[in-house]
């Protein structure tokens, strides 16, 4: 993809009227440095004709046109056009290969005295009277025969190249005319050590070639020895259309924009900058694309950002930390430290304010490219739209994934977390056995047994408070049937009972009654169908419509059913009043016996009323001994089921530590000799100390402490140790007499919520100060906070497929370990995910060559402070206003860096 293209799949979400205009400057702004595919060694047709190469082009126009067409078809972005000692038969090549938007580096190959062949490339856009001017400078015997040869050495020409704005490439060093091949010795050795020598071309890489010269490609000759390896190219003279596809003609070089200080800075820093087409190029990640700002600090500002490493660079008030919290404020992200909180919300109050808005343009690779905008006002919560523009129910954490965002010291105070720690390492464990859903199913389960039990053990609880009452009203009535009115008054006990009778069955006939009523259709309500809306796509559309015929059907069963039950329900009123108006007559003469019978054994001193009272008590409680042994049924299969579910949330939790495990193991060996890890369960009681401090007053301090020291604490056990009671727990954990009868107090209640916590998992870091022949490891706790925070950082730096973003890392991080230890790591990281980091030190954007550095300039424009993201100031470090503004802001300017250097004697 050329720089100035947008992608397809973008271009109707910039279209849509309510994206911010700040985006879509952002995205026609350059994204930094990327790779682009170069072929350096492109011969005119010319050459093909003075070598009497077969070609079977007739005219030059005919071989232009098809060198070009093979050029765009291999994807190839950038060209050198050289001959031997000639620039004049390359101008309409190259004018061919601009025309169709191939950048070109013109130049020549020149032949030293010694014979020894060096590619002599120049800026884009050098004219012609330039170019001659530089082949005269390098002193030519004679340019009218087949290869002329210069009359300086490969060493004069190498550095008079470079003084002439020029850079070189000794092409096939290991065969006929390179270097290695032709010199031998010390003249080789200082050839091959030029400060002026950045690049040599092999048609493969380095560890292949000729087992004479690999030492010295592979920086292991002692004589030859380079203060690092040098960069291969691999380049050869493509005289044909073909040769474009050979992959051994053409390497990929990332620069910020095309030139011969991109070419420089690509080949010093060939580890980062440079690759092989027998090299992976990194894949696609997760990528926060742009942001957007109206409003605030940032009001009317845009940034493109890049894939790999950005860093943020400008003095102290320029906005760099509120550029990171309005991207975590954008994304509903919280920070993990209360610190981290009280200032994330100090800066999205103070600096962004009321009214303003961010847009932030992200992409997500997978299952296919997409591309989402999430937009926030100050105030109002995230919105996010999609590809076609249109607002989803989507959050924005569901599409940016495992993104970490840490402000201003926010690592340091994450190492005072262990259980955070812990979490860190979760991204480390396969995706397989990613557990989260498992656990979040099992979470609503032990809910939703435990609400299932507590509710069975509140009935039965009800049940036994009112049948507490009916051995009392027993031996009352034994009482009364030793007066001997139970006989007399037996007419009326069993005519009540007939009347318990009749309100039986009049529940029974209302419960069906309201069985019908639920099943009739609401007002309004439709008839159901299982097709979706006809907006959504279904090719089989006609063919399912059938079922709605199903739903019809299903409709007016639905509402015969409800009629009909309705009527039976009428009809059992019906016959219910009808034996009711039969019954009444007979309970009526019942009653009127029983009123004189009360007369006659109230005038005897009797109580015939109270005895009728309990015995209808009596009679009444009796369904609840009944209901009683079922209720107890239910509750033993209920608890039945939850030991079932406890053995397996156990041997989940148990499998969870066992991922964690051998993740701290994975991620121990990926940082072999820097930082290890282990796991710990039961650190800090967590839920469970914050469980029984909630639900158990007073004080509980020294049986929480048992608890910590207990070694293996099960929760199940500890759960049934608490329905055992004080003395189980006394006896279990050594828990004090007071401190034990409080939790056992808790009981049923307290031992059901401790079987739901789970024990948090820590993370002992542990951080080599040593040297790595000879380590000296030392625990977090040990460790000064620059330390602590350095061993954080190497596991956050890890692989991922999010982001990271920190504001001002080398706040918290010792200095030496910037340079030996964050910085290597970032540098093989950032192939497989992006960085945004904000810094005032110049290893980060440097040394972890930035492909985005951002220069932030704070003013003040009508009385009000604002920075300006400035698309000069946004490039790598091949961007000549980058390389100042990195000198100037992070070095102290040209005069404190060199004399620094003088200072250490460099």
């Amino acid at each position: 993809m050329k720089e100035t293209d947008t992608p397809t799949e973008l271009l109707t979400l910039l279209g849509h009227s309510a994206v911010a205009g700040e985006i879509k400057k952002a995205v026609s702004r350059s994204p930094g440095a990327r790779f682009y595919r170069c072929a350096f060694q492109v011969n005119p047709f010319d050459y093909s004709v003075r070598h009497a190469i077969a070609t079977p082009f007739q005219t030059e126009d005919e071989y232009n046109k098809a060198m070009v067409e093979a050029c765009v078809k291999a994807g190839v972005d950038v060209v050198a056009v050289t001959d031997h000692f000639r620039i004049a038969n390359s101008v309409s090549l190259i004018a061919a290969f601009e025309a169709a938007g191939i950048i070109v580096f013109p130049g020549f190959e020149a032949n030293s005295s010694e014979g020894i062949h060096l590619l002599c490339l120049f800026e884009p856009g050098t004219s012609v009277t330039d170019l001659e001017q530089h082949i005269g400078a390098c002193t030519v015997a004679d340019r009218k025969v087949l290869s002329p040869q210069s009359t300086q050495t490969c060493e004069a020409l190498l550095k008079r190249v470079a003084d002439l704005g020029g850079l070189c490439i000794a092409p096939h060093v290991c065969s006929a005319s390179g270097l290695l091949k032709t010199l031998s010795g010390q003249s080789r050795a200082r050839a091959w050590k030029s400060d002026y020598l950045l690049a040599a071309g092999l048609p493969g890489p380095r560890d292949q070639a000729p087992d004479g010269m690999k030492s010295i490609l592979l920086n292991e000759d002692d004589t030859a020895r380079r203060p690092q390896p040098i960069c291969i190219v691999n380049a050869n003279d493509i005289s044909m259309p073909d040769g474009f596809a050979d992959d051994r003609v053409t390497i990929y070089v990332k620069m910020t924009a095309v030139s011969i200080e991109g070419l420089r800075q690509g080949f010093m820093d060939w580890e980062s900058r440079v690759r092989l087409n027998s090299e992976a190029i990194e894949g696609e990640h997760t990528e926060i694309v742009a942001m957007g700002w109206a409003g605030g600090l940032f009001d009317g500002q845009s940034l493109r950002l890049n894939q790999g490493l950005n860093v943020l660079v400008g003095g102290r008030g320029a906005g760099k930390s509120t550029m990171i919290e309005s991207l975590r404020y954008t994304f509903g992200l919280v920070p993990k430290g209360l610190e981290a909180q009280r200032s994330h919300n100090a800066i999205i109050k103070g600096v962004l304010g009321a009214g303003a808005k961010v847009s932030v343009l992200i992409r997500s690779p997978s299952p296919s490219p997409q591309y989402y905008l999430i937009e926030r006002i100050y105030g109002q919560q995230p919105v996010v739209r999609d590809q076609a523009g249109m607002i989803i129910a989507v959050k924005a954490q569901e599409l940016i994934g495992d993104v970490d965002i840490f402000g201003q010291h926010e690592i340091s105070e994450l190492t005072r977390q262990p259980e955070q720690l812990a979490e860190i390492l979760r991204r480390f464990t396969s995706p397989v056995t990613d557990s989260s859903d498992e656990r979040k199913q099992f979470f609503e389960k032990l809910e939703s047994s435990r609400k299932s039990i507590v509710t069975v053990q509140d009935e039965i609880s009800k049940i036994d408070e009112a049948l507490a009452a009916l051995p009392g009203l027993r031996e009352n009535l034994r009482r009364f049937a030793t007066a001997g009115l139970k006989e007399k008054l037996a007419e009326k006990t069993s005519i009540d009972a007939e009347a318990r009778v009749f309100e039986a069955a009049t529940a029974a006939i209302e419960y069906l009654a309201s069985i019908g009523s639920g099943l009739e259709f609401e007002e309004g309500e439709a008839v159901p169908s299982f097709l979706p809306e006809k907006d959504i796509d279904l090719p089989n559309r006609e063919t399912l419509s059938k079922l709605d015929e199903v739903g019809a059907e299903l409709a007016r069963a639905k509402t015969r059913a409800a009629n009909y039950l309705q009527a039976v329900a009428n009809r059992a009123n019906a016959r219910v009043a009808t034996i009711k108006g039969e019954w009444d007559p007979l309970e009526k003469a019942a009653n009127e016996r029983y009123l004189a019978t009360v007369t006659e054994l109230e005038a005897d001193g009797h109580e015939p009323k109270k005895f009728v009272s309990i015995q209808n008590q009596v009679e009444q409680l009796k369904p609840k001994e009944t209901l009683r042994e079922t209720k107890q049924a239910t509750l033993t299969t209920l608890l039945s089921e939850r030991a079932m579910l406890l053995t397996e949330w156990e041997s989940f939790k148990a499998r969870d530590v066992r991922e964690l495990e051998q993740a701290a193991q994975r991620v121990s060996k990926r940082l072999k000799g820097k930082v290890r890890v282990a796991v710990e369960v039961n650190g800090d009681l967590g839920q469970l100390g914050q469980l029984l401090r909630e639900k158990v007053g007073g004080n509980i301090s020294q049986a929480l402490e048992r608890l910590r020291l207990t070694d293996g604490l099960g929760l199940t056990d500890l759960a049934n140790n608490i329905r055992s009671g004080a003395a189980a727990l006394v006896g279990t954990y050594g828990f004090s007499q007071a401190g034990a009868e409080k939790i056992a107090q808790a009981g049923s209640a307290l031992a059901l919520l401790v079987e739901e916590c789970e024990l948090p998992v820590r993370a002992n870091v542990e951080l080599n100060v040593g040297p790595t022949e000879a380590p000296n490891w030392k625990s977090l706790e040990d460790l000064s906070t620059g330390q602590k925070a350095t061993a954080v950082l190497l596991l956050l730096l890890l692989e991922s497929d999010s982001p990271l973003v920190v504001d001002q890392p080398e706040d918290d991080l010792d200095n030496r370990f910037i340079a030996d230890t964050i910085v290597p790591a970032m540098r093989v990281e950032k192939r497989r995910r992006q960085f945004i980091f904000s810094s005032h030190n110049a290893n980060i954007p440097v040394l972890g060559d930035a492909e985005q550095i951002v220069g932030l300039t704070a003013i003040v424009d009508g009385g009000l402070e604002r920075t300006l993201v400035e698309e000069r100031l946004c490039g790598s470090i091949d961007v000549p206003d980058i390389k100042e503004l990195v000198k100037d802001v992070l070095e102290g300017g040209k005069r404190a860096f060199t004399t620094r250097r003088d200072k250490y004697g460099f």
